[in-house]
């Protein structure tokens, strides 16, 4: 809310139509706790065309937040805001449309309604569509994306390209610079990328900025990445554990470590008695799971790809979650799968049944300690950064395997990041 008026001044301003008063005015709502009137002031800035307006009103429509739950009215929400220049409705209509939230899944319409946005310079997409070139195996051009979106000023990119920086063994001429907009922003992976000084400076940037042929952007794009070429090596058959070592590339293993970090926040589960969220008193580290509004097309693709992995169709799988573990934190032995009173509850049955695999990318591994044990199989697996694990938490009958009993152990030294995904028996109702 703007200090320099009154609360009685800004409602002045709402009710007279001003559309950035009447989101003002809402989110003052909102933080003394009269969300369903903030509901109805987001509606009426929205109908104005005010970007983030349309945002959390679009939400509300989607969760049925104080309204009644409209997913096709939320997408038109969001057009509405896209439509009057709002980069991100128009790259959350994007995710939602890949993903299938309001409809059938359409990557390729997704990719048409994100290019909009990339024509136009917004950053945010420039770098997306640049990462799921390098998902495609298309690194040129995936670099050339970047670094059209780095000298916009996107931070995440210039992140992105110091990486590949490390990669191609070349401290890229803008090292320096983009390494104190990482520290300004307390960029989560900056200590390794720091490394990037000790190398020979390029000669010139690692990829001259161009012009780009946004037709052939489209064209590698209008189709999801694929699963890699690459055989499983298969590490235990009770339970059926299988692991493939560097299959993500290392930049996007960061791209989403930057992206789950500002939400991370203590683990938490639901009682099952009382329904109510209680800390989680076998895990000690901080956690955060992506949300159909809080994803992008980076994140879309990478739904796909790890559910892949597992062998099944990417609408069986989970919202991506994040793992983080410090010295001393760590993931006590555990199930996977729902196991007595969560089966009794039955609750999260009904979202799409039982949860029969697990799919863990390693972020990274620069750490010591950690790794996954399976405790009856006295075997602990610590694959590097990029690799992707997959196990079984079922039997064949659906009955809880005693086998997939593990834990993430303490971390010694450092810091652990892992992505989760759980794979249901039957498809996710996520909204």
């Amino acid at each position: 809310m703007n200090t320099q008026i009154t609360l009685a001044e800004l409602l002045q301003r709402a009710n007279a139509g001003e559309p950035g008063a009447q989101f003002s005015y809402a989110n003052h709502l909102n933080q003394q706790g009269h969300a369903q009137e903030a509901v109805t002031w987001f509606a009426r800035a929205a109908q104005s065309g005010h970007g983030q307006a349309c945002l959390f009103y679009a939400a509300a429509l989607a969760y049925g937040q104080f309204i009644p739950a409209d997913i096709a009215a939320a997408h038109q929400i969001l057009k509405v805001g896209a439509d009057h220049g709002s980069h991100l409705c128009r790259s959350t209509l994007a995710s939602l449309t890949a993903q299938g939230f309001g409809g059938k899944p359409d990557w390729s319409h997704a990719i048409q309604i994100a290019m909009k946005g990339a024509k136009k310079g917004d950053r945010s997409t420039i770098r997306q569509f640049g990462l799921l070139c390098v998902l495609q195996g298309q690194s040129e051009l995936g670099e050339d994306l970047l670094s059209n979106a780095a000298e916009l000023g996107d931070v995440i990119a210039q992140a992105s390209l110091l990486r590949i920086g490390l990669e191609h063994g070349q401290q890229p001429q803008e090292a320096e610079s983009w390494l104190a907009n990482l520290l300004r922003v307390e960029y989560p992976v900056r200590d390794q990328l720091e490394k990037v000084r000790d190398l020979p400076v390029a000669n010139n940037t690692i990829r001259k900025t161009k012009k780009t042929n946004w037709s052939a952007v489209g064209n590698l794009l209008k189709h999801p990445p694929q699963r890699p070429e690459q055989t499983s090596t298969e590490l235990l058959s009770e339970p059926k554990a299988s692991l493939l070592e560097n299959v993500i590339p290392r930049v996007i293993c960061d791209y989403i470590i930057a992206l789950s970090r500002p939400v991370l926040k203590p683990a938490e589960i639901i009682d099952p008695t009382s329904l109510e969220r209680r800390a989680d008193p076998y895990r000690t580290g901080l956690t955060m799971t992506f949300d159909p509004f809080g994803q992008d097309l980076v994140m879309c693709a990478m739904d796909r790809l790890l559910t892949s992995f597992a062998n099944v169709r990417f609408d069986r799988g989970e919202m991506i979650g994040v793992l983080f573990y410090g010295p001393g934190q760590e993931y006590r032995p555990h199930y996977d799968c729902f196991v007595d009173s969560e089966l009794a509850d039955g609750n999260e049955l009904l979202k799409g049944g039982q949860r029969v695999k697990t799919v863990l990318l390693t972020l990274n591994d620069e750490y010591e300690g950690g790794g996954t044990s399976f405790i009856t199989k006295s075997m602990t697996v610590k694959p590097p950064a990029g690799s992707v694990l997959v196990f079984n938490n079922v039997n064949s009958d659906g009955t809880a395997d005693k086998n997939s009993l593990h834990a993430g152990l303490p971390v010694e030294e450092g810091f652990r990041w892992l992505a989760s995904k759980w794979i249901r028996e039957k498809t996710y109702k996520m909204l």
